[in-house]
């Protein structure tokens, strides 16, 4: 378990508020008032962990998509062989929006490196 000189109240405060509820419903979790939410949040440590829990479910949220994507490509591929033409034509223009979209964040991704690159030197 993460070393952190925050409060059972804090820590409480945080998981509510990443599961997405207002302060008022976070404070009343952490039997703590909204004003000290709002204070703990003009705090760095308190901030820092709230930020870290956030990047870390973010991360895990990503991970999923990623793998759901590939069953989710492998579902439209396989609609392309499916007897209705509507079908066949629907998976398919999935397919090709996503290849477009797939090739400019490719494109834009190299764009980035290379004039991170230029500004390196």
């Amino acid at each position: 378990m993460e070393k952190t000189n925050l409060t059972t109240k804090q820590l409480k405060a945080i998981v509510g508020l990443l599961e997405g509820k207002t302060v008022e419903e976070a404070a009343s979790q952490a039997s703590a008032s909204p004003g000290s939410i709002y204070n703990w949040l003009k705090q760095d440590d308190f901030r820092k962990h709230l930020d870290e829990k956030r990047a870390q479910i973010f991360d895990e949220s990503l991970g999923m998509l990623k793998s759901a994507s590939f069953k989710a490509v492998r579902v439209l591929v396989e609609l392309l062989e499916e007897k209705d033409r509507n079908t066949r034509r629907l998976a398919a223009v999935k397919l090709i929006d996503f290849a477009i979209k797939a090739a400019e964040l490719k494109d834009l991704e190299e764009r980035i490196s290379h004039l991170e690159e230029i500004a390196d030197r």
